[in-house]
Order: C-alpha cells, then structure tokens, then sequence
C-alpha cells in the first residue's frame, strides 16, 4: 500500500517537470490569469492547480503580406 502511494507522489511530482526550448518561453497560470514566465531551459510546476502553456518567440514571415503591402502602394500611384 506505501509503495502505491509512494510511486503516485512520483509520478505527480515528475508530471511537474517542463523545458522549454531556447526560443521558446513558458507561461504560467493561476487560476486563469498571468503568473510568471519561465525558461527556456527546465523547470518545474505545480501540476493540480497551475497550467502552463508555451510562447514560440521565433520569428515568421509569410509573404503574402509583402505582396499585399506592395499590391496597395501600388494602386495609389
């Protein structure tokens, strides 16, 4: 019976653990509302009561809005 328990504080102490990469943040929640921002690297979170979600902080591009940009300069002359 000690060894269940103790394997399910495991494994919810474990299921705490996140990385983020190195382009990537983690934001961190309570209760819905912003709480810290963590990483990139390891770290840990209370699981039961705060979620966390990740940032991508790498840059896209999308060339549509290069095309349509100049789609409107354009049409002013």
């Amino acid at each position: 019976m000690t060894m269940l328990v103790g394997i399910v504080i495991l494994v919810i102490l474990l299921s705490g653990l996140r990385i983020a990469q190195e382009y990537q943040r983690g934001v961190v929640f309570r209760l819905g509302r912003y709480l810290t921002l963590r990483g990139p690297g390891l770290y840990w979170i209370t699981v039961l009561m705060i979620p966390s979600d990740f940032v991508t902080l790498a840059k896209s591009f999308s060339d549509y809005l290069r095309e349509h940009a100049l789609r409107n300069r354009d049409a002013a002359r």
